[in-house]
């Protein structure tokens, strides 16, 4: 019995929060994790175009390209009024590149990879 009020409870909290709509989340709840994404996929010859968002606002940080051979160069950018950036990514070699984001204090913030194809 006292599993089916659990249960039970957890469906009523559950269609509350649907009735309230976010407006009555948490703001933790409500924010958006950062993600980073782009092409998994690309010839070396073309550029990739990689797209961030759910970053701080108006926000200076780095964009870190790491090569397949473990080569890092690092750009500056700063984030729009929305949480969002873009940075091109071309390539002089094939392999898997990988994107990072980093705050001001070195924290990664988001990632993502691209595999450059011959």
């Amino acid at each position: 019995m006292g599993s089916r009020i659990a249960r039970s409870s957890g469906l009523g909290l559950g269609l509350l929060v649907l009735a309230l709509g976010t407006s009555a989340l948490p703001a933790w709840a409500q924010s958006q994790s950062p993600v980073l994404g782009g092409p998994s996929v690309i010839q070396v010859r073309e550029v990739a175009t990689v797209s961030g968002s759910g970053l701080p606002a108006n926000t200076a940080v780095t964009v870190m390209v790491v090569a397949p051979g473990g080569a890092k160069a690092s750009f500056g950018a700063v984030t729009d009024d929305k949480g969002r950036l873009q940075h091109r990514v071309g390539a002089n070699a094939s392999g898997r590149w990988e994107v990072v984001v980093l705050d001001s204090g070195g924290r990664q913030l988001a990632t993502t990879a691209i595999n450059f194809l011959p």
